[in-house]
């Protein structure tokens, strides 16, 4: 669509207050796009995080499960035996070899731990009533009461070390009906739960993290027992984590410097070319909005030139004889219109052309 003549001269005599809104307008609109770009990144980021949340969440819940199914196996052994402990540590160490992932395996009758294979490093466990011990003795009451396995911890044990220890509580038949025998426990060190599900390889490197337990009579409540980083905010991506008993919370957030100093760095540097590019585009359309005048000026001094060129003398600048003719007829024609008379005086030096001859174009 064309342009109107009147408009496309008021634009280009407001030059510069157009190209400083096409600046400004340019500014806004890259702004839009940084924030549009931003914003796909934060849900790309986001997305990202969720999918290696919920990975590491249900590997830790694989994980833990697995190593905890070797409590079943013993608590089956018991039952047929009948709750007659037979070779014990060849029992567990069979067991370990096929359901790995337990630091030990426990026998715990009518709930006093004494039976632990392999011992190593667990002397100090050997004698300690589950039953009376008053920070334990929830989960293992826990575990009488509803017949099923329930984990307690993590908490540091009494033999040094962090860990939770899962309690399968076996009951056996007894005169046509059935009583409590005691426990089969499985140790399991929080470090090798991690190592586990390549916790730190995932997740250390680009992220803090924190795992917690959702504490039992305070739901709002987590008990944080492993974290690495620096300390999350409210913001951080969280997923939790489904326990026997109870529930653990996996929360990540990336680290500061990824988050924060290359987010930074990458915005100044899309502002700077933004702005480089805005300006660039301004100060063509400033000289595209100033052609017209440009031309204009050239035509009239184009034009000027060959009115000089066509009435005026090259050598000399003087009115040529087109010019006196012309100026004659007008003359005559506006004498004849008013009914006046005219006056024409013509003065001629003699012997001009001699001068002109001898001394040539420059005597003039």
């Amino acid at each position: 669509m064309k342009v109107p003549e009147r408009i496309r001269h008021q634009i280009a005599a407001n030059k510069y207050v157009v190209s400083t809104l096409l600046f400004v307008l340019t500014i806004a609109a890259s702004f839009y796009h940084i924030e549009q770009q931003k914003t796909l990144q934060k849900i790309e980021r986001d997305s990202t995080a969720y999918g290696l949340l919920a990975a590491e969440g249900v590997q830790l819940e694989r994980a833990l499960m697995h190593s905890l199914a070797s409590t079943y196996v013993l608590a089956k052994e018991i039952k047929d035996n009948n709750g007659v402990i037979v070779d014990f540590e060849k029992s567990a160490s069979t067991v370990l070899q096929m359901i790995p992932g337990a630091k030990n395996l426990q026998l715990a009758p009518n709930g006093v731990l004494e039976y632990v294979y392999p011992m190593a490093g667990s002397e100090k466990a050997i004698g300690h009533d589950l039953l009376r011990d008053q920070n334990r003795s929830a989960e293992a009451l826990m575990a009488i009461h509803s017949r099923s396995l329930t984990l307690a911890g993590p908490f540091t044990l009494i033999q040094g070390g962090v860990g939770m220890v899962g309690r399968n509580p076996i009951f056996i038949d007894h005169e046509g009906g059935s009583r409590f025998w005691g426990f089969a426990n499985a140790l399991i060190l929080l470090d090798d739960l991690l190592d586990q599900t390549e916790f730190c390889t995932l997740l250390c490197d680009k992220y803090n993290y924190e795992l917690g337990k959702v504490r039992v009579d305070d739901d709002s409540r987590v008990e944080v027992f492993a974290s690495g980083g620096d300390a999350l905010t409210p913001d951080a991506y969280s997923y939790t984590v489904v326990v026997p008993n109870g529930r653990w919370v996996l929360r990540i957030e990336p680290k500061l410097i990824e988050n924060t100093v290359t987010g930074l760095v990458t915005y100044i540097v899309c502002v700077c070319v933004c702005v480089c590019l805005a300006a660039l585009f301004a100060f063509y359309s400033f000289l595209v909005l100033r052609e017209p005048e440009r031309l204009r000026k050239l035509v009239e001094l184009q034009t000027h030139d060959l009115h000089d060129l066509a009435y005026k003398d090259s050598l000399t600048g003087l009115p040529n004889r087109r010019l006196f003719c012309e100026s004659i007829k007008n003359y005559i024609s506006e004498e004849e219109s008013n009914d006046t008379a005219m006056e024409l005086l013509l003065i001629d030096l003699d012997r001009f052309k001699e001068v002109n001859d001898t001394r040539g174009s420059r005597s003039r």
